[in-house]
């Protein structure tokens, strides 16, 4: 299983040390998000706001030892909202509340108590950037400063003659770097590479790419945002 990236999230630095300490309580910001849609028999508010609170500043916590007749008061600060907003919006949340939906379907005995959700929790999710989210953002950085648009990686077309070109990009040293791989009609395949440095000159000049075959006379011309001409 692919893990989910949760690199990109604005607040990533912040929710890995929350759940460095424990990933439930990633679960926990939801919650104070919409209390009727994510919910845990495992939540303890005086365990769980206290250290949202204590240590990050995230939360209004008020114990009950100072509330006396009432419960545990916690909710999230108003600046804070944005993070629970985040977790929801981006589906974090759903994810998270699947986790204790499958143990209550399970025909076994497989009840998710804080500790099994947190080996669930970091089975299922990483912090580490996916390289593929970085590729697409970087795409779109590009697109946006040369006013063009790019396929996507992986991104294929046939020419006239049949034969298939694929556009795919990589990462070097957090560069972008195009190739354009080529089944030549006489059955030489070979990939060209572009880094960006050389690419953006022919973003600027809408100058063709060319690329020859170097086993037969065949030559191919790209467009200058490597789509098939």
């Amino acid at each position: 299983m692919t893990k989910k990236s949760l690199a990109n999230l604005r607040r990533s630095k912040l929710l890995k040390q929350i759940a460095e300490l424990d990933p439930l309580l990633i679960y926990y910001i939801c919650h104070l998000g919409d209390r009727d849609k994510f919910k845990s028999s495992e939540f303890d508010d005086e365990i769980d706001c206290r250290p949202l609170s204590e240590k990050w500043n995230l939360t209004i916590y008020t114990p009950s030892k100072i509330r006396k007749t009432h419960r545990v008061n916690c909710r999230l600060k108003r600046k804070y909202k944005e993070i629970s907003n985040e977790l929801i919006n981006s589906g974090v949340c759903k994810d998270l509340k699947q986790i204790f939906k499958n143990a209550e379907e399970s025909n076994q005995n497989s009840y998710v108590d804080r500790q099994k959700f947190g080996e669930i929790f970091w089975k299922r999710f990483t912090f580490s950037e996916d390289p593929r989210e970085k590729i697409k953002n970087l795409l779109k950085k590009v697109e946006t400063e040369f006013n063009i648009d790019l396929p996507d990686d992986g991104h294929f077309i046939y020419n006239r003659k049949g034969i298939k070109i694929v556009f795919r990009c990589k990462l070097e040293n957090n560069n972008l770097k195009f190739l354009i791989e080529i089944e030549c009609s006489c059955k030489e395949r070979f990939i060209s590479t572009f880094l960006l440095d050389k690419a953006q000159k022919h973003f600027q000049s809408y100058k063709t790419f060319k690329i020859d075959c170097k086993n037969c006379p065949n030559e191919y011309i790209i467009s200058h945002n490597f789509f098939l001409n």
